[in-house]
């Protein structure tokens, strides 16, 4: 039986288009905190950005796995920290100066740009995400930063910006923004801790995404659901594929289970 349900939210839980919950999504979340199942939500956004989502009710959830996993809490303690090396921090203060792209710092509590560009207007715009204020990065030495997004092509990433990150691992989320965490971060790995913290198991888990960042978490739970919305390499992660997000996608998955009522 089925005890944990996790959720990605861009493309997954929210329609790209409309940014919306659908109706089915919302009744079917309902559903499942009736039947006592713990809900939660795994993103590559920050806790503050969670606030910004007007259609998502955060009441729905038990927990939150953030930045890809770095940072992960429920509505009364954090669960489980992993910040990036600081000797790593260090090293993007530099590169900023030398490369002159926008990075924006992720604090638990905190998010600030390095500069603005096209880039990140555009890349941030995607997604619905208000471009951060410029502030001094240096402010990144003060308390621990959970992630770095720079704004730029995959060319400079793999060339000029990974090679001299000792510790750091990155995702793709758009043509011109990369999520960078420590290495062997990812929602996957939160996952695990925050199943511990509930003494459950990958065996009662289920876990809905769309996203190269979801790979590892669709794999790392008993029941890996792929959106239809999602690219063919996400899709040949999981164990089951549904229909895209603005087709009930989620409402589907949950009903073919038998997790809304008789499965079809």
């Amino acid at each position: 039986m089925y005890k944990a349900i996790f959720f990605d939210i861009d493309g997954t839980l929210i329609d790209h288009h409309c940014f919306q919950v659908p109706q089915s999504t919302k009744e079917a979340l309902k559903t499942l905190k009736e039947k006592g199942i713990k809900l939660f939500i795994a993103t590559g956004r920050s806790p503050q950005e969670l606030k910004g989502i007007p259609s998502l009710d955060l009441n729905d959830f038990d927990g939150f796995i953030t930045l890809n996993g770095q940072y992960c809490f429920n509505h009364q303690n954090p669960i489980f920290e992993n910040p990036i090396d600081l000797h790593d921090i260090q090293t993007f203060i530099q590169l900023d100066q030398h490369l002159q792209i926008p990075l924006i710092f992720v604090h638990a509590h905190k998010l600030y740009a390095s500069r603005i560009n096209n880039d990140i207007e555009q890349a941030l715009a995607s997604v619905h995400i208000e471009v951060p204020p410029v502030e001094d990065i240096h402010q990144a030495y003060d308390s621990p930063v959970y992630q770095v997004c720079p704004f730029c092509s995959k060319d400079v990433l793999d060339e000029k910006i990974l090679p001299f990150l000792r510790h750091c691992q990155a995702t793709r989320w758009h043509e011109y923004g990369f999520d960078i965490v420590p290495t062997g971060g990812s929602k996957a790995y939160g996952i695990q801790k925050v199943l511990e913290y509930y003494h459950l198991t990958p065996e009662e888990a289920m876990a809905f995404g769309d996203g190269e960042n979801d790979i590892d978490m669709l794999q790392s739970v008993k029941m890996g659901i792929a959106m239809g919305n999602a690219d063919d390499q996400v899709k040949a992660s999981a164990t089951y594929t549904t229909s895209s997000v603005d087709q009930d996608g989620i409402y589907l998955a949950l009903k073919h289970f038998g997790l809304l009522g008789n499965a079809s």
